[in-house]
């Protein structure tokens, strides 16, 4: 059902439009938002005191503008200025909740998109007419039996989708910088928000990110126009365009444009006039008698000319092949320009445009040499590197900031009520990291005890390896009475001596006066 011209853009404005189909969830504070979107004119209350008098000031009531199914459904919000201070709802909110009763509405609006007026307007003249061949083609045979996305490529997405929740500031201004429809009052239509990207403003995104058209990588136009139309009806891609039967039918529609075929037919044609011009030289030479030498003549030369033309078969075939390859490549470029023209104004929601990040992310897997196994790093590694980073020039992102959740487009998230078994295990883990903080704390704080322990042991051995002043004044005072001891016993031993040597003088002169 999605095409260039039934975009999921077109199908979201068309699901919107109408008052019945404004369906959320309001505060009491919202009450500027209720009366602006259910179109009450006037304030829905007043503060209690001046009721009354406001009413007797005003008249009667305000009434509520309810467009009912017969009338336009087109919803002009007269000042835009208006709608700046209130918290616009999304037109391509993808977590939007349907009710049953805005479904069975959304596949009878969808028809009226797939099948609008000029195309099968004279089969489908009505709404009923339409709806019913939406079943027949569409629905029975397609919607429960296809699937757009295999069980590996939602996980893929899952898991993508979070590093998008993280990136979502950045990708948000990068989605609203290259959109012409961003700025007020273009991104206000019938009383919501509307902004998306077109298919030029994107390419002119890739284009300035080095991605496509660049030196860095070898991504093309070709592979990016089918990430846009992976989604879409087939018979409407580009893919379904390019295939090779539609050469054929295109080469074999048109075969003077291949060189081989032109001469062969300007031979076709000089052996033609040849053939004419001989017939006339025979029918002129039949009276003199040379008929039978010109028809040997003419064999002879049609002989060589066989002989010539199956030396030059093999020859001849290469060089169609070889045209035949340029003519499929012009071909091709003529097919790639046209389309181009065909989808450049076709609109891209946020959602998409995630998805086709990831798609070329998903490309470039090689270049970024992670593995696809691990699509949480792959798309990190891209953002990072390939995408903002070439980016940041042109809108100057703060990437030295860890990216953080954006309020706007690309920041809603739906959160699911906890249950009890939540809640039970997440106690659990609560209690579990309580309990892992504290024998961490207190391991802590025993290793800094021990360490103050070892310490101080050191310095009280490091006190008692040196010696105090008492006890050097102490040596001191013993090395100086030792030394006045050897000093005073090195006294008495010369005295000693001395008498020793004047007894041995005595003894010499009493034997001296002996020997007389």
């Amino acid at each position: 059902m999605i095409s260039a011209k039934s975009t999921i853009a077109q199908f979201n404005r068309v699901y919107n439009q109408g008052v019945k189909n404004h369906f959320t969830l309001l505060g009491s504070k919202d009450q500027a938002k209720f009366d602006k979107i259910y179109g009450v004119d006037g304030a829905a209350g007043e503060k209690a005191g001046g009721a009354d008098a406001a009413a007797a000031k005003e008249g009667p009531p305000a009434t509520v503008n309810n467009i009912s199914d017969d009338e336009e459904e087109d919803e002009v919000v007269e000042n835009v200025n208006e709608e700046k201070d209130l918290d616009l709802e999304d037109t391509h909110e993808a977590l939007k909740i349907v009710l049953q009763r805005q479904f069975f509405e959304a596949v009878a609006r969808a028809a009226a998109v797939k099948y609008a007026s000029g195309m099968n307007s004279e089969a489908l003249p009505t709404l009923s007419h339409k709806l019913d061949y939406l079943f027949e083609h569409n629905l029975k045979p397609l919607a429960v039996k296809n699937k757009s996305k295999t069980a590996e490529e939602v996980k893929t997405f899952k898991l993508a989708d979070k590093v998008f929740e993280e990136y979502g500031e950045h990708l948000d201004r990068v989605f609203k910088f290259f959109s012409a429809k961003a700025k007020p009052p273009a991104n206000v239509l019938n009383g919501r928000l509307d902004v998306t990207l077109k298919v030029d403003e994107l390419l002119d995104m890739l284009r300035k990110a080095n991605l496509l058209d660049g030196k860095t990588t070898d991504l093309e136009l070709e592979e990016v126009i089918h990430m846009i139309e992976k989604y879409y009806d087939p018979a409407t891609t580009l893919k379904d365009k390019l295939k090779q039967e539609r050469f054929d039918d295109y080469a074999k529609a048109n075969p003077m444009l291949l060189k081989v075929n032109q001469e062969a037919a300007a031979k076709k044609e000089r052996e033609e006039q040849a053939r004419r011009d001989a017939e006339q030289r025979r029918a002129e030479r039949q009276e003199d008698g040379e008929q039978n030498e010109e028809a040997e003549a003419q064999a002879e030369n049609d002989g060589e000319g066989q002989e010539v033309e199956e030396v030059d078969e093999e020859a001849l075939k290469a060089r169609e092949e070889a045209e035949l390859a340029e003519l499929h490549a012009s071909w091709k470029k003529q097919v790639l320009s046209e389309h181009l023209v065909y989808i450049k104004g076709v609109e891209l929601v946020y959602y998409e445009f995630k998805e086709l990040l990831l798609e070329i992310a998903l490309r470039l897997k090689d270049q970024l040499d992670v593995p696809t196994s691990k699509p949480r790093s792959l798309i990190k590694k891209f953002l990072d590197e390939l995408f903002l980073k070439r980016l940041n020039p042109y809108i100057k992102f703060n990437l030295s900031k860890s990216p953080e959740q954006a309020p706007g487009i690309g920041g809603t998230t739906r959160a699911w009520p906890e249950s009890a078994k939540d809640q039970a295990i997440k106690e659990i883990m609560e209690a579990r990291r309580k309990k892992e903080a504290e024998e961490a704390r207190l391991k802590a704080e025993e290793d800094a005890r021990q360490a103050e322990l070892e310490a101080q042991a050191q310095a009280e051995a490091a006190e008692e390896a040196q010696p105090t002043e008492e006890e050097l004044a102490k040596a001191a005072a013993e090395e100086e009475a030792k030394k006045k001891a050897q000093e005073a016993a090195g006294g008495d031993q010369a005295e000693e001596d001395d008498v020793d040597e004047d007894d041995a003088d005595l003894d010499d002169v009493d034997d001296d006066e002996s020997d007389y």
